[in-house]
């Protein structure tokens, strides 16, 4: 969908940041436009140079105020997480394995453990973190005799 009266609502640090929000902003309904970073500008032997082209969220101007919403809750977010206590605090996670918690210190925190009780590798991360249960894949046809075929 192309805009019609695009402003700039963010300046993301990266194309992957410029990405999730695209996907927030399309969930919420509000038409965005991301412009991401791909100016060879910027580049040298080295890799990228920051801070010479920026990826950048496009909203319509009618749109700014909740979209300005939207950017407030999703900095409150990224605030909260970056001021988490990284020491002191112990983070439990369970084993998929055996079924044992164990406690890790939360300087740990995006690190990769092993369970104390059986060596299974265990990922350390705060308990509101962790990947929802997704369950089991649906059954599609692969026929071509189904409902959604028209989406392919």
């Amino acid at each position: 969908m192309e805009l019609r009266d695009p402003i700039v609502a963010y300046v993301a640090a990266s194309n992957v940041e410029l990405e999730v929000l695209v996907a927030i902003f399309e969930e919420a309904g509000i038409p965005v436009h991301g412009n991401p970073d791909n100016s060879p500008v910027g580049a040298w032997v080295g890799g990228l140079i920051p801070e010479i082209h920026r990826p950048k969220l496009m909203v319509e101007r009618e749109d700014a105020e909740r979209a300005g919403r939207l950017l407030a809750d999703y900095e409150a977010r990224n605030a909260e997480r970056r001021n988490r206590p990284k020491t002191g605090e112990s983070i439990g996670v369970v084993c998929d394995k055996c079924g044992e918690e164990a406690g890790f210190d939360a300087s740990l925190e995006g690190s990769v453990q092993n369970c104390p009780k059986c060596g299974a590798f265990l990922d350390v991360v705060w308990q509101d973190e962790e990947d929802e249960d997704w369950g089991e894949p649906e059954d599609l046809p692969l026929d071509g005799e189904g409902e959604d075929d028209e989406r392919f």
